[in-house]
């Protein structure tokens, strides 16, 4: 009897794994107040997320936050909080909003 409850448990399983997105599908679109377009793919290892925006591509790093997710590199600064993010790069910030399917 142990060995069907098991049984039966690991189809269920499998079959709810099948039925959600992988986390490499995790993008987001922001709209900035510049008119900048970022798609944030956070679906990348190590709880990385990957930006991209104009002719950019970058890859930043979590960091720890009091609030929101915060993501860095060398001169990239990514922070989220609810429907709204900051982006700040090159010496500029600019403040953006998710873009409502």
């Amino acid at each position: 009897m142990n060995r069907f409850a098991f049984a039966a448990c690991a189809v269920v399983t499998a079959l709810v794994s099948a039925s959600q997105p992988a986390a490499a599908d995790t993008k987001v679109a922001y709209s900035c107040t510049d008119g900048t377009v970022i798609i944030a793919d956070f679906g990348m290892s190590e709880g990385r997320v990957a930006l991209t925006y104009g002719t950019r591509r970058v890859a930043l790093a979590p960091v720890k936050t009091a609030s929101g997710a915060k993501y860095t590199n060398d001169k990239t600064t990514f922070w989220t909080q609810g429907k709204q993010a900051r982006l700040r790069d090159t010496g500029r910030e600019i403040t953006c909003r998710i873009i409502e399917e």
